[in-house]
């Protein structure tokens, strides 16, 4: 019984926790946008003219650009969260003396946790693919173009179209450049 009290501390602690944390980004965030009305409170307060072009200025939430997805930034959290999962997996160990029945579960949130951080890997590399070929003009998805086997179009494809001297390459001479 007394195992079963202690898992549940445990997990109404990280229940708690997250509660806690997306609270305070709430509050966070009311906060700010107070902060960012309080001259027009005030200006309200004091009975002067308000230019409406202020107001709008004021009450208008700054438009910002999306930035998009860094693969860095997935592939650091990617590793990081690998991490973390191998430590659950040590610490499952260290359990098992102690807890042996804690054993399986615990490895298994540490196998889930390398799963996630090998998603982020993935999601990494589908994000600097998607970057490339965008840079390069590419479609980023849909369905290809009439007459074309593959997403890109005959420009964007390297290899198609004429050879070396203006004449249509065949496909035994694709990519030879003769």
């Amino acid at each position: 019984m007394h195992d079963a009290t202690g898992a549940a501390a445990v997990g109404i602690a990280f229940w708690v926790f997250v509660v806690i944390a997306v609270v305070a980004g709430v509050v966070s965030d009311y906060k700010k946008r107070r902060i960012e009305l309080e001259p027009l409170r005030a200006a309200l307060e004091r009975g002067l003219p308000l230019d409406p072009a202020l107001v709008e200025r004021l009450m208008a939430r700054p438009e910002q650009p999306d930035p998009g997805i860094n693969p860095l930034h997935l592939r650091l959290g990617g590793v990081i969260v690998i991490c973390v999962g191998a430590g659950v997996a040590i610490l499952a160990a260290c359990l098992w003396p102690l807890v042996p029945v804690a054993f399986l579960p615990v490895l298994g949130g540490a196998a889930l946790l390398v799963c996630i951080g090998i998603g982020l890997l993935i999601g990494a590399r589908i994000a600097e693919q998607h970057e490339r070929r965008a840079a390069a003009g590419s479609p980023s998805g849909g369905s290809p173009p009439a007459g074309s086997s593959s997403g890109r179009s005959p420009a964007a494809e390297p290899h198609s179209g004429a050879g070396a001297a203006g004449a249509p390459m065949t496909g035994g001479a694709r990519g030879s450049g003769a």
